[in-house]
């Protein structure tokens, strides 16, 4: 195993305690949260919109997160790395997807692909979670073959990061860590916000947000989001099209019981990224460099079109003072139709590059339902909170695949608008995946000073794959300590596990074991009482393991000796005092295959770079003349990531985003602006001698909103 260079470690942390020394200018601050009741009620509501905000209303800042232990818990308090990307933080940095979301959290790649706006590709601690670590309110979205759930961040409340194994509260998941999307809600509060939007690529958008009590006892409320975009992208001929609707409502009949149920619309008509020949836009080529608009598909034939529709429920319950129960089901549906021509070799000329067609439909279901029973008590010095749960999900997939031929284009002078023959589907699969999981979770403070974190769980995972049946079960755990001390500042260890079910058998009809994760994480987290402050400082050792990999004695049967290992540090802090917001992030991360018969062991597995870097800061003027402008900017830094081969790597990106907004009355505008100086660089290579992938380009968005 290679060493971790002392050199980058010095570096990741010089960096953090130069983050660290800025999160500790003066302020006032002062502590409430979206609904200014009782804390009773902020309890009862706790599936509501938790936020921790400065004197005014803009918080790029919260102290809670439900997604760490499934309850209302205190970041200080979880001993496990975790991000929450406020409202107000989305909203600064006018997101465009839930990936430009996670741009500035600690130990997160995004767009490993490049543009791409069919889905939301990311890299946690260097495993790639795209497929199985996207989460809304807590449940599963579903996926398919080559589309996956992508949801509208205009109806995001919050986005929050849990690093590392999650198994214990999730189920089967990649060790790397998921991301929870959390959705609006009803609100007593009206709220009444409309936008438009222009932008680079021809982008226009258009959106509102409607909602507040029907009566007035506010016993029912209600809510709608929606957004409609027409717009184009980077590359020539590829779309970004959506209308999207979610009404919601809740029902609260008492002060013990809320119930919302959500519905959801969304139709996107979109392009597909492009995967460029390597030797063209990062080695070199004969014929030059291949422009960052090219498009190598076929604009008369390439589409995907995804249709996705919705109903949530989620129930929180008040059986007693110390007793809550908490009810969450979504059934979702996702249709794909997708056709397209692929790359397929650039040809010995460095000119052409050959293409296949590729047709698929696909038709995705999926039923998740996750109850927990929560229970509060105390004795002498000993404060508990246990969560006993049952979920379960069952995931319905229907897809047709067919392949056939395209011709080839040439990248420097192209001509579109050839036939191309639709393939006939070649490929049918049926397949019906049933999880089962049961888990308990005790969350003890003793004497206000220690915290101990123990949850197990058992889940059973079934497959029926067409005419074939597999199952899988696991145990996975979690274990974690912390010490919070009277300053602020709480050290913490945990060990954690997870799985990822691999179905089918080997040559000799034995079927293979899940895959395994295990990590240890140690830190320290900084979060005084009274001040919109908190920052985390983390080390983690963390393993992928039963990875298949080839028979030393067989070439045609695998086995389960393969290994992924990833150690590294990362800090993370947020910030809002006074008239300041500023997040920031430092990462290093050692990524190696550490056993494999592929013979790629001692690699660094494809698009994880080692450095990750990011701030950003936001400042608004809210007297005197100019009360009300507001400006800020940020700099994020990737380094260099490795082909699948270890021979050639990506461009290290610095990139600038800048933002100008000016509220008057009830309106805003707003100016955003990414990678503003327009550097053009590979996001990542996937091998020295077939693809690499364009980062994205400057982009710009100009605003208006009106509120009252």
């Amino acid at each position: 195993m290679k060493p971790i260079q002392n050199v980058s470690i010095a570096r990741a942390v010089s960096l953090a305690l130069l983050l660290a020394g800025s999160a500790h200018m003066n302020g006032a601050f002062a502590q409430s949260t979206s609904h200014a009741a009782s804390s009773s009620d902020q309890d009862r509501e706790l599936l509501e919109t938790i936020t921790v905000e400065a004197e005014r209303a803009r918080s790029v800042y919260t102290g809670i997160s439900t997604t760490g232990t499934k309850s209302t818990t205190p970041l200080n308090e979880t001993p496990q790395a975790i991000t929450v990307i406020t409202s107000d933080w989305m909203e600064m940095q006018n997101i465009q997807n839930v990936e430009d979301a996670l741009r500035y959290a600690a130990g997160v790649k995004t767009s490993p692909y490049g543009n791409d706006p069919r889905n939301d590709t990311f890299f946690i601690r260097g495993f790639n979670q795209t497929t199985s670590g996207l989460y809304r309110d807590g449940l599963t979205t579903p996926n398919g073959q080559y589309g996956n759930w992508r949801s509208e961040p205009f109806a995001l409340e919050r986005v929050e990061v849990l690093r590392g194994p999650s198994s214990m509260l999730y189920g089967a998941n990649s060790p790397g860590g998921l991301v929870n999307q959390m959705s609006k809600r009803p609100t007593a509060k009206p709220v009444a916000n409309f936008q438009v939007e222009y932008g680079s690529f021809e982008s226009k958008q258009a959106g509102f947000d409607l909602g507040g009590a029907v009566n007035a006892d506010e016993t029912v409320l209600v809510r709608g989001v929606g957004v409609l975009r027409d717009a184009e992208t980077q590359v020539d001929f590829v779309d970004n099209k959506r209308k999207y609707l979610m009404p919601a409502v809740t029902f609260r009949p008492s002060d013990k019981l809320i119930w919302t149920l959500l519905g959801e619309y969304q139709v996107d008509e979109l392009g597909k990224a492009n995967a460029y020949p390597t030797r063209g836009i990062l080695l070199p080529n004969v014929n030059g460099r291949v422009p960052t608009n090219r498009f190598v598909g076929e604009p008369s034939f390439d589409n995907f079109d995804r249709d996705q529709v919705a109903g949530t429920s989620l129930l929180t319950w008040h059986l007693a003072d110390a007793l809550t129960l908490r009810q969450n089901t979504r059934f979702a549906n996702m249709k794909l139709d997708y056709q397209t021509v692929n790359p397929a070799g650039l040809q010995a000329n460095q000119r052409f590059f050959n293409r296949q067609a590729v047709v698929s439909k696909e038709d995705t279901d999926i039923l998740t339902t996750d109850t927990t029973l929560e229970g509060k008590w105390s004795h002498g010095i000993f404060d508990h909170t246990v969560v006993v749960g049952v979920d379960y999900q069952k995931k319905d997939l229907d897809y047709r695949i067919g392949m056939g031929t395209a011709p080839a284009l040439d990248l420097f002078t192209p001509t579109y608008g050839v036939s191309i023959t639709r393939p006939a589907y070649s490929t049918f699969v049926d397949q019906t995946v049933d999880q089962l999981g049961f888990y308990a979770q005790e969350h003890l403070k003793i004497a206000d000073h220690f915290v101990v974190l123990l949850g197990g769980r058992y889940d059973q995972v079934e497959r029926e794959t067409n005419t074939a049946k597999d199952d899988q079960s696991e145990f996975t755990y979690r274990v974690g300590l912390v010490y919070l001390t009277d300053n602020g500042f709480s050290p913490y260890v945990s060990y954690a596990t997870s799985f990822t079910p691999l179905f089918g058998t080997n040559l000799r009809g034995e079927s293979y074991d899940p895959e395994s994760g295990e990590q240890v994480e140690v830190g320290l987290k900084y979060q005084p009482v009274g001040k919109a402050v908190s920052f985390t400082l983390a080390a983690f050792d963390l393993r992928r393991q039963n990875i298949q990999t080839a028979d030393p004695n067989d070439p045609l049967n695998t086995v389960q000796s393969g290994e992924i290992a990833s150690k590294g540090v990362e800090f993370e802090t947020s910030y809002s005092i006074g008239n300041i917001d500023l997040v920031a992030s430092a990462a290093y991360n050692d990524v190696e295959i550490t056993k494999s018969n592929n013979g790629d062991q001692g690699r660094t597995p494809f698009g994880v770079p080692d450095v990750y870097g990011s701030i950003w800061a936001h400042y608004e003027f809210e007297q005197g003349p100019i009360q009300g402008l507001g400006f800020g900017g940020g700099v994020r830094y990737v380094g260099k990531s490795p082909d699948s081969t270890n021979t050639v790597e990506s461009d290290a990106s610095t990139l600038l985003d800048l933002m100008a907004s000016y509220t008057f009355g009830k309106w805003r505008v707003a100016l955003n602006g990414t990678n503003v100086l327009d550097k053009t660089y590979v996001s990542a290579v996937f091998n020295a001698n077939t693809y690499a992938y364009y980062g994205n380009r400057r982009a710009w968005t100009l605003g208006l909103n009106y509120s009252y």
